[in-house]
């Protein structure tokens, strides 16, 4: 595809992720779409200017280092929501669905409907994050980078909207790629005159000279009534006479499918001829099922002691709960920092290390006795535990779809006593303490229908 015929439009470009088995090494398979969370990357290159004595301008500029960013934003889901936690927490204790108990679990009985993800993150081991390999693009085009982690991520709940956001780190980008699922098909042409035909499920293009370029042949292929305009990639990898070569990438409604192989009329002279060949068989990209974790689905309780297990759910009663929380905020930032060695086999940092994270809940309430009430612990350096719980539909015919933070804090910051919404208001921020009953700060469960990454 030329870029002077096709541009690559922005609506189009969709974000495929898959777990890595070794960090760095991009699966050959094992991909999802997502479609409720968006990641897009930039460059990020670390670059040495030198400007002589006697100069005004630079002479030579080196690249010392090259790494990506990939902003996240998107919509929280029970289902999409397992990826960026399993990367800016730890690989989560995963039990399936079939009524038996996990260690994972404490106390809790697995339904027979969902798969419950247990993310709790250790205050004084090392953690087990999920590294990812994304893609991001279309048929126009598409970005690859791999060793993607998230190290910042933001949950923000009100009654106006749930949302997240964050960003992770990666390698460098790799332009050029060829989004998972798209079937690729490469033409090798070697002659030194006259021309050939491509036939396509039935259909044939006309006479393609032996020496076209990819828009020529990029035209003729899309001059078929049944290969859709924008739906057909093709560039030119080889074009030193009397070799020829392009490949063809198939994607929007010709995308994720296992096409028909293009075969090949040959008219051409001089080498020898003509040969198609099937580089990537197609094959469908799975989306995961959006559940949205709403508002009004979100109940917060606070407690003065933590409780025995993020399954036990005795206390999620009246008397615990905040009925005047007009925003909860959890921020996660800084887990990772890259690790950069003198190595010419690595591209790019070699691994990443954890950092000492900023861990915090800030929670925007009523300026009433409740609310107020948090002067105690800020005066006394008290510990608040506090349990963030979402239940949703029924996912089969038993279990809910379920979100729980078990959070434990000290007050750390608080805000100007002001209008928020018509009522007088407070924020109070809660730095995390590892004092959970498993010795973390943070514990998540997530109750879904993934049983996998």
């Amino acid at each position: 595809m030329s870029s002077s015929t096709y541009k690559r439009a922005s609506v189009f470009q969709a974000v495929k992720i898959a777990p890595e088995a070794t960090p760095g090494t991009a699966p050959a398979s094992g991909y999802k779409k997502l479609t409720a969370l968006g990641f897009s990357p930039t460059i990020n290159p670390t670059i040495k200017s030198f400007r002589p004595a006697g100069s005004k301008y630079t002479t030579v500029t080196a690249l010392n280092r090259e790494d990506s960013t990939w902003a996240l934003d998107g919509l929280p889901t029970y289902t999409e929501i397992v990826y960026p936690l399993s990367s800016v927490l730890t690989e989560a204790l995963v039990t399936a669905a079939g009524g038996t108990t996990s260690a994972a679990a404490g106390s809790r009985v697995m339904g027979a409907d969902g798969t419950h993800w247990f993310f709790k993150p250790s205050a004084v081991d090392a953690d087990a994050p999920v590294s990812f390999t994304a893609y991001k693009g279309s048929i126009g085009g598409a970005e690859r980078a791999s060793f993607m982690r998230v190290g910042d991520l933001t949950i923000t709940m009100n009654r106006n909207d749930t949302s997240l956001s964050g960003s992770a780190m990666a390698r460098a980008l790799e332009a050029d790629q060829h989004m998972p699922g798209n079937e690729v098909q490469q033409i090798s042409v070697n002659a030194t005159g006259v021309t050939y035909t491509l036939t396509y499920a039935g259909q044939t293009t006309a006479a393609i000279a032996y020496n076209a370029t990819a828009a020529v042949v990029l035209a003729a292929l899309e001059a078929l009534s049944n290969i859709p305009t924008g739906g057909l990639r093709v560039t030119q990898t080889a074009a030193a006479s009397p070799v020829f070569t392009y490949t063809v990438e198939f994607g929007g409604s010709l995308g994720e499918t296992n096409v028909a192989e293009m075969t090949v009329t040959d008219s051409t002279t001089g080498g020898t001829g003509v040969t198609i060949s099937t580089v990537t068989a197609g094959a469908a990209v799975s989306a995961i099922g959006l559940v949205p974790i709403l508002p009004t689905a979100i109940c917060i309780y606070a407690f003065a002691t933590a409780q025995t297990d993020i399954s036990a759910t005795t206390n999620e009663t009246s008397t615990y709960k905040l009925t005047d929380v007009m925003e909860a905020v959890l921020t996660i930032s800084g887990r990772y920092g890259p690790y950069y060695s003198l190595d010419c086999a690595v591209s790019g940092f070699s691994t990443m290390v954890e950092t000492p994270p900023t861990m915090t809940l800030t929670l925007k309430m009523l300026a009433d006795s409740v609310g107020l009430g948090y002067l105690t612990q800020l005066r006394n350096g008290g510990t608040v535990y506090f349990r963030i719980k979402a239940v949703g539909a029924t996912i089969s015919s038993v279990e809910e779809y379920e979100f729980t933070i078990d959070f434990a804090g000290k007050i750390s910051a608080s805000s100007a006593l002001a209008d928020s919404d018509g009522v007088y208001a407070v924020s109070w921020t809660f730095d995390a303490v590892p004092t959970l009953t498993g010795g973390g700060p943070l514990e998540i469960a997530v109750v879904n229908n993934v049983t996998a990454l």
